[in-house]
């Protein structure tokens, strides 16, 4: 059994499978994006409850799945939309 596994196959409209737990992670930071136009690592740890390192790891994740939707602003440290974002959950 692979603990740490996330992505777990893919759904029947060609969408990366994830664990419930990520899948939410993963539409919190798009309803975050859509709805306030940033999002932080600190928005997922006060609402899910989870580690720092979790955090950025979920970012590093929805960068990797949904490439060119999101960036860093590294000095404000906000991830913020591209101009090409499309909402990814709708």
């Amino acid at each position: 059994m692979e603990k740490d596994k996330v992505v777990v196959g893919l759904t029947p409209c060609g969408r990366p499978k994830l664990t419930y737990a990520m899948e939410q992670r993963m539409r919190f930071i798009d309803f975050q994006l859509f709805h306030y136009g940033h999002i932080t690592r600190r928005h997922l740890i006060d609402f899910f409850g989870v580690t720092s390192a979790t955090a950025t790891r979920d970012f590093a994740l929805f960068i990797e799945l949904y490439p060119g939707q999101i960036k860093l602003h590294t000095i404000t440290k906000l991830y913020v939309p591209t101009k090409q974002y499309q909402r990814i959950f709708p």
